[in-house]
């Protein structure tokens, strides 16, 4: 997969990608998203300065929780939605 913008546009191409994938290949991407969150966006996503500070100024219970989040909705294959608010 190719790095995509970070904004709704990129995560849903993202996201088709993903669920393109045969379940076994989906599993080893929700385990890499799991076991380090930001490696995974970051493998993903180009990222600028300002989402790398962001992303760091969460707390490590928040990184955590989006992990379980996102990686629970997409081994279920369902889709996610929010904005990418830049300022």
């Amino acid at each position: 997969m190719k790095k995509l913008q970070f904004n709704m546009q990129g995560i849903r191409v993202l996201q088709r990608e993903l669920f393109s994938l045969n379940d076994a290949e989906l599993a080893v991407e929700i385990l890499l998203l799991r076991s380090n969150l930001f490696a995974w966006i970051e493998k993903h996503f180009e990222l600028n300065d300002k989402d790398r500070e962001a992303f760091h100024l969460l707390s490590p219970a928040s990184r955590e929780f989006l992990a379980v989040w996102l990686s629970n909705r997409f081994a279920l294959r369902k889709s996610i939605h929010f904005t990418v608010i830049r300022s």
